[in-house]
């Protein structure tokens, strides 16, 4: 397993070097303001996947308060990659359109434990012009129970038409 995976934080308070977009999202999470699609772009190696598995544990934890317990069963099944509602995709290996059709007929499934169901796409910038217009329409009209954040180095190479429904986090050294 990666380094960075196994020290990756496993709640808000062991982020270190990003302490004003800790507070950003924090502060959406709590007053429930995280819901158009988001997009975290940013250099490798800057916690744009982090940020993302932190979402996913804050709407899987079952005793969050500001931040998340860490040690719940949700936030466990988050942590070991086995939660239900949790489903990371990589976009560099499912770039094709039926890739994306496989994972959006998941979309219409509710929650089986967490709040939320959270799909991160990670290196979306990778997904076909065919798949990202598949997606087009899910990120046009996301069910409620569905929280979408994808990931990216390159920005400029996800379609116009999806960054325009989509949150766009800039990710700093």
């Amino acid at each position: 397993m990666v380094l960075a995976r196994n020290c990756r934080p496993k709640r808000f308070s062991e982020v270190v070097g990003h302490d004003s977009f800790v507070k950003l999202i924090q502060t959406a999470l709590q007053k429930n303001l995280l819901n158009a699609p988001s997009v975290f772009y940013g250099q490798a190696g800057v916690g744009k996947t982090t940020f993302a598995r932190l979402i996913a544990l804050w709407f899987a934890c079952e005793q969050r308060t500001s931040d998340v317990c860490g040690v719940c069963a949700g936030c466990i099944s988050v942590i070991n990659n086995s939660h239900p509602d949790v489903v990371e995709v990589d976009g560099a290996t499912e770039t094709s359109i039926d890739s994306m059709r496989a994972l959006l007929e998941t979309v219409v499934y509710k929650p089986f434990r967490a709040e939320k169901r959270v799909y991160i796409i990670d290196e979306v910038h990778m997904l076909s012009t065919s798949a990202f217009n598949a997606f087009l329409k899910t990120l046009e009209e996301p069910p409620g129970y569905v929280v979408f954040i994808l990931a990216t180095t390159e920005k400029n190479k996800i379609l116009p038409s999806i960054l325009s429904r989509c949150q766009v986090f800039d990710f700093k050294r």
